[in-house]
């Protein structure tokens, strides 16, 4: 669960309480349940004509130095498959095309749920950012260090599928 147990009205501390199916928090001076909406991020799986998988190397944490699928955070009101080609663009240089949904993750008391697209390269040159300095691609049988593991589940589900 993420660090921000705080109410944020009040500032005090929050509780733990025994909920239906979980733990939730509660607020002993507001005397009420409070809610920590999940984050949902995007990320878009690319394979060039020879199969190689387009992957950043990521300049934050967590997980710096190590590789990753293009994706980020959805922006409040923005449409998810726009989110997906922005973060590709920003963080590759390449402007993509959404051909398919390939599935929707989450991992029991973490955040995000990440939603995962196919794409497709329409444009653009292939250009690091201040957040990725290293993208390139790689063959399915030679990636480097992935940051996180079901980056290693998603590209092997989705070069199956190819």
């Amino acid at each position: 669960m993420a660090d921000n147990n705080y109410c944020m009205e009040c500032g005090t501390h929050l509780d733990k309480r025994a909920g239906k199916d979980f733990a939730q928090l509660y607020c002993p001076k507001c005397e009420r349940q409070v809610y920590q909406d999940p984050k949902v991020a995007t990320c878009t799986f690319i394979a060039n004509e020879a199969g190689a998988i387009l992957l950043t190397m990521r300049a934050l944490e967590p997980e710096l130095g190590k590789w990753a699928l293009p994706g980020g955070y959805v922006n409040r009101g923005e449409v998810v498959e726009d989110a997906a080609k922005r973060e590709v663009l920003e963080e590759t240089g390449l402007i993509c095309l959404i051909t398919e949904l390939l599935g929707v993750y989450s991992i029991k008391d973490t955040s995000p749920i990440l939603i995962v697209y196919r794409g497709q390269i329409t444009g653009g040159i292939l250009t690091p950012s201040n957040e990725t300095p290293e993208v390139d691609f790689f063959a399915p049988s030679n990636l480097p260090l992935l940051a996180f593991p079901r980056d290693k589940e998603i590209i092997g589900a989705a070069s199956l599928s190819s």
